[in-house]
């Protein structure tokens, strides 16, 4: 059975410029995308987010809102895309990564998952509001 991606970019034919790995096509974020989450975002954690909280959930300075904003156009780099699509697992828009899902394991009950994958979307949600703090 086919992987469902969220992102885009995750998700185009296997057809790969020159010089780019599958890793690196496989975890990119496009710049519509990028605004998409932003939205997401903010409405998980109950307020709307500007480019410069952003730019700190990035591990930017928060001057960097036009760096947010060209990545808005274009996509974010490398290490940024792969620390928002960590982040995005705050917004039930986003799937919990493979990673991260320890819910659907075999020595979970049933009845209990949906309540750790509340938990889990609640402790990222924290996550975001520690980070903008």
């Amino acid at each position: 059975m086919p992987v469902r991606h969220h992102f885009l970019a995750a998700r185009i034919g296997d057809e790969l410029p020159v010089g780019v790995t599958s890793y690196q096509r496989r975890f990119h974020m496009t710049g519509p995308e990028l605004k998409r989450l932003r939205a997401s975002l903010g409405s998980a954690i109950g307020r709307q987010l500007s480019t410069a909280d952003m730019a700190r959930l990035c591990g930017l300075p928060a001057e960097s809102g036009d760096t947010i904003r060209r990545w808005e156009v274009s996509g974010p780099s490398g290490p940024a895309c792969e620390l928002l699509r960590i982040l995005a697992m705050a917004s039930e828009e986003y799937p919990i990564l493979d990673n991260f899902n320890v819910f659907d394991r075999f020595d979970v009950r049933e009845r209990d998952r949906p309540a750790r994958r509340a938990e889990f979307r609640e402790m990222m949600r924290n996550e975001v509001r520690r980070r903008l703090a």
